[in-house]
């Protein structure tokens, strides 16, 4: 009955604790019989107390990992959740990027075209302009030839000798100092002295009147000219338009003009040194010629002369055969 008692309480104590338990009872158990009710019953108390305890204490643990491992996984899900979140606010970052790289490059296209176009517009332009250019030249180029014609048939002998000289073209000079020089080195430098302003009694470079100008260059020459127009037609030779070659001065008489209206108006032609007059007052006929000169260039070839003008402010080249000049010409001189 005893022995029955002990195999309960092993028992007993096997079902409310673990089995290392049981065996260290069971082994106490049969090592003697002498162990009493008591004992055995004390201890089946104290290992009901300390399975309980153990059980708490497990259940207390296995409540923490639960915890730990649910925390975990929420952690793991936020984790995820925020590295899908970045992801998708990366790949729309990217798609909105690449939309905007688009509208740019499109827009660049756009523009480049544009451009293309506008530069393509330009040259249509500039190429029609040209055509229009060519087209009004050479109908000017055939107005002008038809009028030199038609003026040619008109042309006094005297302007006729103008338009004939002017294809003449002299190679040389002969200066004071028996040395000849170029005559288009004589031009060449009268014409770099173009646009130096005009002022009455200038003779250097701050300003030149008519007289000084040619005095001017002539100097550069060696070539010895006095200063003023009145004095300088009284030196050289005389040289008629004819034969008229580049660097002779040509002289004029700017203040004759109402005489040459007068002339005309009685339906004369020609120049100073060619015109005669009738004068109402005395019925008497005048030749039209200037007692003194007040104007004076130098001939520079092809019908063209250079002067400081006056009326132009500064230093000019022009025709000769304008009808302002050709009716006021006094004189030719040439110097050696």
């Amino acid at each position: 009955m005893k022995y029955f008692k002990h195999l309960t309480a092993v028992a007993f104590v096997a079902l409310f604790t673990n089995f290392s338990y049981a065996d260290d009872i069971s082994g106490m158990i049969f090592q003697g019989n002498e162990i009493d009710d008591a004992l055995i019953v004390n201890s089946t108390v104290t290992l009901t107390k300390q399975t309980k305890s153990a059980n708490i204490q497990k259940t207390k643990s296995e409540r923490d990992i639960d915890l730990f491992i649910e925390k975990a996984k929420n952690d793991a899900a936020k984790k995820e959740e925020e590295k899908l979140r970045q992801e998708k606010l990366k790949k729309e970052e990217e798609r909105i990027a690449e939309e905007k790289r688009k509208e740019r490059q499109r827009e660049e296209e756009e523009r480049a075209q544009r451009e293309k176009e506008r530069e393509k517009e330009l040259e249509r332009r500039k190429e029609e302009e040209e055509r229009a250019q060519k087209e009004q030249q050479a109908q000017k180029d055939h107005q002008t030839q038809k009028d030199h014609q038609t003026q040619k048939d008109q042309t006094s002998p005297k302007e006729q000798q103008i338009q004939d000289v002017s294809q003449k073209a002299p190679a040389q000079t002969l200066l004071a100092s028996g040395i000849t020089v170029d005559s288009n080195e004589v031009t060449n430098f009268s014409k770099s002295l173009l646009g130096v302003p005009y002022v009455w009694g200038g003779t250097s470079l701050e300003g030149f009147d008519c007289s000084g100008f040619v005095q001017y260059v002539y100097k550069k020459y060696e070539m010895d000219l006095s200063r003023t127009t009145y004095t300088q037609i009284k030196q050289g030779k005389s040289i008629a338009l004819s034969d008229i070659k580049e660097n002779d001065l040509v002289f004029f008489d700017t203040r004759a003009s109402s005489m040459l209206t007068k002339a005309k108006s009685q339906g004369v032609s020609g120049t100073l040194d060619t015109i005669i007059i009738n004068e109402s007052d005395t019925g008497n006929s005048k030749k039209l010629y200037p007692t003194e000169p007040t104007h004076v260039g130098m001939y520079i070839g092809n019908g063209k002369m250079i002067h400081a003008s006056s009326s132009k402010k500064q230093v000019v080249v022009e025709v000769l055969e304008n009808d302002y000049f050709k009716d006021r010409i006094v004189d030719i001189r040439r110097y050696k």
